[in-house]
């Protein structure tokens, strides 16, 4: 695209922003569905809400990072409040395990961005 597109701001294309916020919000809604549903055991419970919510926000981070191929730490943090929009909350009903749920979600989600990077290609010295 050139940089005169409606669709891209700041050298990021907005379209993959907007679809990673959507994709964190699914998976991080799923996430928390999956927790509630292991509710009877409070052990699996925090498990499934600790592992999703980092493996989510990697996952999302790593698809816009490797679709745009450049600048992925932007795409990390930009993609991010999709996750955060849930989990945010959880501050407020589940005291120290919504901070560590917050903390989990940029630490996936900038994980997510490096292991983009590290699986481009680089250019071979000729």
């Amino acid at each position: 695209m050139s940089d005169s597109s409606p669709f891209q701001i700041g050298g990021l294309n907005l379209w993959v922003v907007v679809s990673g916020n959507g994709l964190n919000l699914i998976l991080e809604g799923l996430v928390l569905l999956g927790s509630s549903a292991a509710g009877s055991a409070p052990t699996l419970s925090q498990v499934v809400l600790v592992l999703g919510t980092f493996l989510s926000t990697l996952l999302v981070s790593f698809i816009c990072g490797r679709m745009e191929r450049e600048q992925y730490l932007k795409y990390a943090g930009y993609t991010l409040p999709g996750n955060l929009l849930l989990t945010v909350p959880s501050i407020l009903f589940a005291g120290i395990l919504g901070v560590m749920l917050v903390a989990v979600a940029v630490m996936g989600a900038f994980n997510g961005a490096r292991l983009a990077e590290m699986t481009v290609p680089r250019h071979s010295r000729e």
